[in-house]
């Protein structure tokens, strides 16, 4: 019980430091901090529909590339009003957007769930049973950063590539960070 305890202190000092970070950020640029690059994931979603952009500046668009609001991103960094983020999983790819068009932050516990299925893809559901929806497919050996460590009904909430879904605990191993 006395590990449970620490653990749950130590992720809400986890999230207080990546609300400060977030939260903070005009500050920071106020005491000359011109980026800021995160190690455990921090998560935000599109407010409203957005280009991606190739520079930290948010001039070069990307061509083709936008994300639709509702979409989850995962915040890699910060640089000049805009967030550096991984915006899928499958293939991880990169880009800039500026930080006016996230809301929602979310800071977890660090941890990931390893997909852990003999050759079958890990159905990604819509909700923590095996009759919601399959809204995506995690492939063998494939990872995704778990929202929580704890399942809920036998299932981990995670993130997989813009969605935010669950997959079993029968298939899905929960590593922390």
């Amino acid at each position: 019980m006395k590990m449970k305890k620490m653990s749950s202190i130590f992720c809400a000092a986890v999230m207080v430091v990546y609300s400060v970070l977030i939260f903070g950020i005009k500050s920071q640029a106020a005491i000359g901090l011109s980026s800021v690059s995160t190690t455990q994931p921090i998560y935000g979603v599109i407010k409203n529909d957005t280009a991606l952009y190739s520079d930290s500046n948010v001039t070069k668009e990307i061509t083709g590339l936008r994300l639709k609001a509702g979409t989850y991103v995962m915040i890699v960094g910060y640089a000049k009003n805009a967030f550096h983020i991984q915006y899928t999983n499958e293939q991880p790819a990169y880009a800039y957007i500026p930080a006016a068009n996230v809301t929602s932050y979310e800071s977890q516990c660090p941890g990931k769930v390893l997909a852990n299925t003999k050759t079958d893809p890990l159905n990604v559901r819509a909700a923590a049973n095996t009759s919601s929806a399959v809204i995506g497919k995690m492939p063998h050996g494939s990872y995704a950063p778990a929202i929580t460590a704890q399942n809920i009904n036998g299932f981990y909430n995670i993130v997989w590539g813009t969605v935010r879904g669950y997959v079993s605990d029968d298939y899905g191993y929960y590593i922390a960070y």
